[in-house]
């Protein structure tokens, strides 16, 4: 993937951990998975949830969850319960799971940031205020972090529309830090939670978005502290499709590379910032959002994800903020239209 992939995450390596012994094929084995929730995604997630005796799913915990799984409840009037960002990924998952629960594997949602969320928001509709919340509980954390998170993305909204341009970047540059800020916090906590369950199972999947690099490092470091012959193997799923099909280029996208850098706590220039910012306009705009099931062997989203990539780390700072401005009314397929011009001409 070179050079411009390792920079943006020297984070992205795929080396097995094996404390205090060089046999890790005798050890219990903890599978992470990152990858984004798209049903291209599920047939590679399949095989490695294969090898797993229980498998974690990256959702907060759901009473219905296990009559879902066993069959009473059908997944479609399950998923109308939730409120879900992928629903074609969340139902052929479910059917995933529902075949592995079948053969006697265990399934568990843990997701512990939304669980104390959605505890929080039940707290706030019963008529108790922000300052009823103990400010010394993990709740509060998270109360906490998710204001100042929505309240800079709504900021930022609210400048995307506006004209000027440099307020626009620094209101998408503070939510960066925001968001950075809610990913440590999530991690901490699922890596706490997913290490009680080490003595329940020898083998654990975890699925995991793809920007959760924390949670590997977190786990790494929860494993090495309590040995016990346990071994950390991490997989990085569209990267090692998009290899496996000889695909190269950057997989992470320039806001993406921003949040990296403000989670693992790195130094990076104004200058910098900004042009990521700027990048992160053209991409947003280019790149697919609505799920499709169609060609799913071929990994659609991952290749227009690294040609999507390509185009906007081509484009200085004055390219972005005219195409930003000229894309603004444009629909995606327009948009699209528009930039291959502008790279032809330019």
């Amino acid at each position: 993937m070179g050079k411009r992939y390792q920079s943006a995450g020297a984070e992205f390596s795929n080396t097995g951990f094996c404390p205090k012994s060089t046999y890790c094929y005798r050890m219990k084995t903890l599978t992470l998975a990152l990858s984004t929730h798209r049903p291209e995604t599920l047939q590679r997630t399949a095989e490695l949830m294969s090898l797993s005796k229980l498998i974690v799913l990256e959702e907060p915990s759901h009473p219905d969850f296990y009559k879902m799984l066993g069959g009473q409840q059908s997944i479609e009037d399950h998923l109308l319960e939730l409120d879900v960002e992928y629903p074609l990924f969340s139902t052929e998952q479910y059917r995933l799971v529902r075949d592995f629960h079948k053969l006697g594997k265990k399934v568990m949602q843990v997701e512990p940031f939304w669980h104390h969320l959605y505890r929080i928001q039940d707290f706030l509709a019963d008529g108790n205020g922000p300052a009823d919340i103990d400010r010394s509980s993990v709740e509060f954390q998270v109360y906490d972090h998710e204001r100042v998170a929505t309240g800079r993305l709504i900021a930022y909204y609210k400048a995307v529309r506006g004209k000027d341009y440099l307020k626009i970047l620094r209101a998408m540059d503070l939510f960066a830090r925001a968001d950075a800020a809610r990913f440590r916090l999530r991690d901490q906590l699922r890596t706490t939670e997913i290490m009680k369950l080490l003595p329940h199972s020898d083998s654990i999947y975890v699925e995991a978005g793809a920007m959760h690099l924390l949670l590997k490092k977190y786990l790494f470091q929860q494993l090495a502290a309590e040995g016990g012959g346990w071994r950390l193997k991490t997989h990085f799923i569209e990267l090692e499709e998009m290899r496996a099909s000889g695909y190269m280029g950057s997989m992470v996208a320039p806001g993406d590379e921003l949040t990296l850098a403000y989670m693992f706590g790195r130094k990076i220039s104004k200058a910098r910032a900004e042009m990521l910012c700027a990048q992160t306009l053209v991409y947003a705009k280019l790149v697919w959002k609505e799920e499709i099931l169609e060609d799913k062997e071929n990994f659609p989203y991952t290749r227009n994800d690294l040609e999507t990539i390509k185009i906007a780390r081509m484009l200085d700072l004055n390219a972005c903020r005219e195409l930003f401005f000229a894309l603004r009314p444009l629909g995606r397929s327009e948009a699209v239209e528009y930039v291959q011009g502008y790279l032809r001409k330019n």
